[in-house]
């Protein structure tokens, strides 16, 4: 489990206002719909530094309102076949962010992990524990205080499992692990820092919206060039200094938003070292779809009859962990 954290970017600092997810969210992923122009896919190379720029500092400035997000990631290779995960695995994030309200709701299904361990693995368990580990976590954060719901809680201890246990701040680093999906600006900024050249592949409609998709081909060496001392130092280290990768972004061609990025990580995950965080997963790919810009998300904390304060979780140690209900 410890591999999936670290794909997944586990190490991020993050403020709870840019990190999070949302069940809505994951509902409305299901209604995403894509229509390709094919006749306006010319792929041509944008010539215009100026042009692109005004993409991408839009894309930048959408962060600064509320919006809701959708990752999904799937990762394959022999370190996850070793971890019980012959097929690899396939997760969904799902976030509701309100960074003026610094306030976000995080969902993370893992019922795709949990759904394909067995044997030791998961020895000692119930088919309903394991049922309640497969149920997605949720953490919703506003201000200083969060609220955290997990079916670990409800297959350790009995809680209730529509309970939430209060807590300060990200309990159980989920904001963390979800850091790498809630930043647009760090994918948009690839672009400016690897000195590629960007392809305009033509028109798509994300979720009503006209976009525009573009592509660029990312040169690791110049984008290197702009970190600081340290992290350069980490990224020379794993990766060769002629590695390139791909990364897309569609962005509204009215305002200027990010809509949809994705990034292919096989390149990164082949170049790597063998003693590198992520060697064995040969196969990674992250697509990130966002939406609801500007929206009132109706973040609020969950109802007083479910939540269950941290000395009434540690009171279940004894036997004595009360119902939520």
């Amino acid at each position: 489990m410890a591999l999936i954290a670290s794909a997944c970017g586990g190490d991020a600092e993050t403020n709870p206002s840019t990190a999070a997810v949302d069940e809505t969210t994951t509902t409305a992923a299901a209604e995403s719909t894509t229509t390709t122009a094919a006749a306006e896919s010319t792929t041509t190379v944008l010539s215009d530094p100026a042009s692109l720029d005004t993409f991408l500092s839009a894309a930048r400035a959408s962060t600064e309102e509320s919006y809701r997000f959708q990752a999904n990631i799937t990762m394959s290779g022999s370190a996850m076949a070793a971890e019980g995960f012959p097929d690899g695995i396939d997760m969904q994030v799902s976030a509701s962010i309100d960074p003026a309200a610094n306030s976000s709701i995080v969902v993370m299904d893992l019922g795709d992990i949990f759904g394909q361990l067995g044997g030791d693995q998961l020895e000692g368990l119930s088919d309903e524990d394991i049922a309640a580990l497969s149920e997605p976590i949720e953490v919703i954060t506003i201000g200083t205080s969060s609220w955290t719901r997990m079916g670990f809680f409800s297959a350790m201890f009995g809680m209730d499992p529509n309970a939430y246990l209060e807590g300060e701040g990200d309990v159980l680093g989920v904001n963390d692990l979800g850091a790498s999906f809630t930043s647009p600006d760090d994918f948009t900024s690839m672009f400016e820092e690897s000195g590629a050249e960007v392809e305009d592949l033509g028109t798509e409609t994300i979720r009503g919206v006209e976009t525009t998709h573009l592509r660029a081909v990312i040169d690791g060496a110049k984008m290197a060039e702009q970190m600081e001392p340290a992290e350069r130092a980490e990224f020379e280290q794993v990766y060769p200094s002629d590695i390139e990768f791909p990364i897309e972004i569609w962005v509204g061609k009215d305002d200027g938003r990010l809509y949809r990025y994705l990034l292919d990580m096989d390149e990164l995950l082949l170049a790597q070292t063998q003693d590198a965080d992520l060697s064995g997963i040969d196969r990674m790919t992250m697509m990130v779809e966002v939406w609801d810009y500007g929206s009132d998300l109706g973040i609020a904390p969950p109802s007083a009859d479910l939540i269950v304060t941290e000395e009434e979780l540690a009171a279940g140690f004894a036997g004595g962990l009360p119902d939520a209900n």
